[in-house]
């Protein structure tokens, strides 16, 4: 599993990728060449501060953005799109206290989630 600081991805508030990280994307997409039969899930998280901007909440922010990072995969690094999954997990599982701006901070994230079979699960023991 790895954890992405929003912050480095994202504007405030915003689902757009910006430059930086979309190069960022491009060293994880090796990693995920390198295994191409393992499948990953993409969460995007956020903190408990409520917003209502453009008709966005912190569910559709969070989707928005786990779905942005799976679209740079498939179109940018050519990931099958069939191995990922994208999910919005909004605020309900936060890493930090979100009473605290740098607890805030470290819960708004996208995670990225390897999900292997149980065959390679073993393999991965052996």
């Amino acid at each position: 599993m790895v954890d992405i600081p929003s912050n480095i991805m994202f504007a405030s508030g915003s689902a757009s990728l910006n430059k930086k990280s979309i190069e960022m994307l491009g060293g994880i997409a090796r990693l995920l060449e390198a295994q191409p039969n393992l499948n990953f899930l993409i969460e995007g998280h956020t903190d408990n501060k409520a917003f209502k901007e453009n008709n966005t909440n912190n569910w559709n922010l969070s989707v928005n953005r786990a779905a942005a990072v799976a679209k740079i995969l498939q179109t940018k690094y050519k990931i099958d799109p069939k191995r990922m999954i994208a999910a919005g997990r909004s605020q309900y599982l936060p890493m930090d206290d979100n009473n605290t701006k740098a607890g805030r901070t470290n819960n708004r994230r996208i995670r990225i989630v390897l999900m292997p079979s149980v065959k390679q699960l073993m393999n991965l023991s052996n």
